[in-house]
């Protein structure tokens, strides 16, 4: 594609020259008149990869707009909740509350939830108040909820389809984790846990849902909830 956009462009720019010779040897009548004729703008080469302004608002009016959550964040709780009780095991190897704060004080909780984690959360100012992130993210209920609202707001189809790897990857390293070689290590000790949990030593590890045994059985698939 990109070769065919720069010779377009060549092209142009041989037309554009020649139609300036020809406007400077005519008479200022035939100028104004050959002026008003439509002028062929060059095109623009985006590489792969590139991420326009337009796109990235776009982008963010789907996931934040138009994507939502079927039942709300807090009916998912159950469906997710093996995960949950992962991420504690992997943060805070299921120690007695309160937990101790990790990252340098940076994270507390039994999921060592962040002070960004929880006021995007929650959808409360940058430079609020700490003492309720520190105080509230002790309690196991008020961390799950936390992270519950976290991933309706930052990948909300994870949580809809119940993408575990994508749900403990955001949990780990954020919106953008798939930039994030961490977070794929991450999740590897969170399968584990899964796998232990379910009291299979290298079993399992998905979920909540583990295969069905026996014959094959139909599967519903939820649909997208879209409004436009």
């Amino acid at each position: 594609v990109l070769p065919l956009l720069r010779a377009e462009q060549r092209l142009v720019a041989m037309e554009d020259g020649s139609r300036s010779a020809a406007l400077a040897s005519e008479s200022p009548t035939s100028v104004s008149s050959s002026s008003s004729k439509a002028i062929r703008l060059p095109l623009r080469g985006i590489t792969a990869g590139e991420t326009t302004a337009t796109t990235k608002q776009n982008q963010a009016k789907f996931w934040h707009g138009s994507f939502r959550v079927l039942g709300g964040a807090e009916s998912k709780r159950e469906r997710v909740l093996p995960l949950l009780r992962a991420l504690r095991k992997v943060e805070t190897s299921n120690c007695p509350l309160p937990a101790p704060a990790g990252d340098e004080g940076k994270s507390v909780g039994p999921l060592q939830i962040g002070f960004a984690y929880h006021q995007d959360a929650w959808d409360l100012p940058k430079d609020g108040c700490r003492d309720t992130w520190h105080t509230k993210c002790q309690g196991l209920e008020y961390s799950e909820q936390t992270c519950l609202r976290y991933w309706a707001r930052w990948c909300p189809w994870a949580l809809q389809f119940n993408d575990l790897e994508a749900l403990a990857r955001a949990h780990n390293g954020g919106p953008r984790f798939h930039r994030a070689l961490k977070t794929g290590r991450y999740w590897r000790k969170v399968r584990g846990a899964l796998g232990v949990e379910g009291g299979e030593k290298g079993g399992y590890a998905g979920g909540a849902n583990p295969p069905p045994e026996g014959p094959a059985t139909a599967i519903t698939v939820p649909l997208l909830a879209l409004s436009f």
